[in-house]
């Protein structure tokens, strides 16, 4: 309950924000637009956002960019 991604949706934060946050911390590095669409997309597709953050976190911590460079 206190993670990264929950934190900064207590302080009141858009989605479209935590998402670039996850992206810092999990690349390095912010997401191009398309792949914040997508992300925003998807967690708007879900009965509560986070269950798509939780996707998004999964999907960044097996992505061969954060695999092999960091």
């Amino acid at each position: 309950p206190k993670n990264r991604f929950r934190n900064v949706l207590a302080e009141g934060k858009p989605i479209e924000e935590v998402i670039k946050n996850l992206y810092l911390a999990g690349l390095s590095r912010p997401p191009t637009n398309e792949e914040l669409q997508e992300s925003i997309k998807h967690c708007q597709s879900k009965p509560d956002p986070v269950l798509g953050l939780e996707d998004l976190c999964w999907v960044l911590i097996n992505t061969d960019e954060f695999l092999f460079q960091h």
